[in-house]
């Protein structure tokens, strides 16, 4: 008896603990809603097309990025804000990486905000890096359009 009551004060603990994590992440996700428009657009090679003064639409879990009016890609945001830097995995469901999840880290701050991910197959960042190494992609946003 005593070893599932251990069990099940065991398991509400870890629901707890999944449940403040999933409250914190949405709580960021909130801060993210809106547009942000990409101010600086730094790639790793392999080099492909730069971003820059496009715009970013957030809403709850979903994103649209959108150049000159025109749908570049759209997919799902996940965020673990605490991780230190805060952990970000996009998944991709139109766009040049349909069907693919890139994972990275991001730092938040007021109106900035700032995204180094990994491209398709590479390793989680550790930080955010100054310039991008090698299939990295390093973007600064601002809250707002220019």
């Amino acid at each position: 008896m005593r070893t599932h009551l251990a069990v099940l004060a065991a398991s509400l603990l870890l629901l707890a603990v999944a449940s403040a994590a999933d409250e914190a992440a949405r709580k960021e996700l909130d801060k993210l809603k809106g547009t942000w428009t990409i101010t600086a657009d730094e790639r790793g090679s392999p080099p492909t097309a730069s971003d820059k003064n496009a715009r970013v639409v957030v809403t709850g879990k979903q994103f649209a990025t959108l150049k000159d009016d025109k749908v570049l890609r759209r997919g799902t945001l996940k965020l673990d804000p605490a991780q230190k830097p805060g952990t970000i995995d996009v998944t991709y469901t139109e766009g040049e990486f349909k069907g693919k999840t890139l994972l990275g880290v991001y730092s938040l701050q007021g109106d900035d905000w700032i995204i180094c991910y990994s491209l398709p197959g590479e390793e989680r960042p550790k930080e955010l890096p100054k310039k991008p190494t090698k299939g990295q992609i390093l973007l600064n946003l601002r809250r707002g359009v220019p």
